[in-house]
């Protein structure tokens, strides 16, 4: 359910050349050399984390950018109530600060689509920082593959757990799929932590240069599940009254 998509029966597969397959990020070997970014739109407005879900249609998440980068495979979220120059450059600036505090590196090239990213204020950002930009071709895409792909995975992981969620907990008053910006931010948690199926490494390893011991996954729970905090006193041994 959470994969199904439309798809056109007049389409064709065409096998891809792996020569020129992830030319534009190949020998990227260093974390920060190479970023690529998309903005994605979501029709249902999402719930703030601070508005507890009192907040206006037009106050809520609308959409957001994605950052991937080439070297260890990292993906970082920025859900955005607009997706106009001001609050993207502010999503830019929150990722670069946590790149920063988590591994102590800075980026170096950003590679977006045209649009939001080649505007004036933006390119101005990356300029004063010294990053240096490229953009696909006009109705190409896929040069800008890393991001796409990345889009598609968070999605359909997000998407899974909404699914999944609102077959569990429907009568729990769960099944609100405007939380897709917190399913969002937890499918890229999620796969920040997960081995890669070949290195077996995970991106958050590969970003920090540091073997996990996964202990933060082994106590993650379901998204979505209803938890509990134990009463101190039957923490204690104690019993309840009446």
């Amino acid at each position: 359910m959470a994969r199904a998509r439309q798809r056109s029966p007049k389409v064709k597969k065409v096998q891809s050349n792996l020569d020129s397959e992830g030319a534009i990020s190949r020998n990227r070997l260093e974390v920060g050399d190479f970023v690529s970014t998309d903005q994605f739109v979501c029709r249902t407005p999402g719930q703030l984390p601070s508005g507890y879900g009192c907040e206006g249609r037009n106050g809520r998440f609308h959409g957001g950018t994605i950052y991937n980068d080439a070297a260890s495979g990292l993906i970082w979220v920025e859900n955005q109530v607009s997706l106009g120059a001001s609050e993207t450059i502010m999503g830019k600036e929150r990722f670069e600060q946590w790149l920063y505090d988590t591994a102590c590196v800075e980026v170096k090239h950003f590679h977006g689509d045209n649009g939001i990213f080649s505007s004036e204020e933006y390119r101005l950002e990356c300029s004063e920082k010294k990053q240096s930009q490229s953009f696909s071709g006009v109705g190409a895409q896929h040069q800008n593959s890393k991001a796409e792909r990345a889009i598609q995975t968070i999605m359909y992981m997000a998407r899974t757990f909404l699914v999944h969620l609102s077959l569990h907990w429907t009568d729990m008053g769960a099944d609100d799929i405007s939380l897709w910006p917190f399913a969002v931010k937890h499918a890229v948690w999620l796969y920040n932590r997960v081995p890669n199926f070949e290195s077996g490494l995970t991106p958050m390893e590969l970003l920090t240069k540091q073997k996990a011991d996964h202990r933060d996954i082994l106590r993650s729970h379901v998204w979505g599940c209803p938890l509990y905090v134990l009463e101190p006193k039957l923490q204690n041994g104690q019993k309840l009254p009446k």
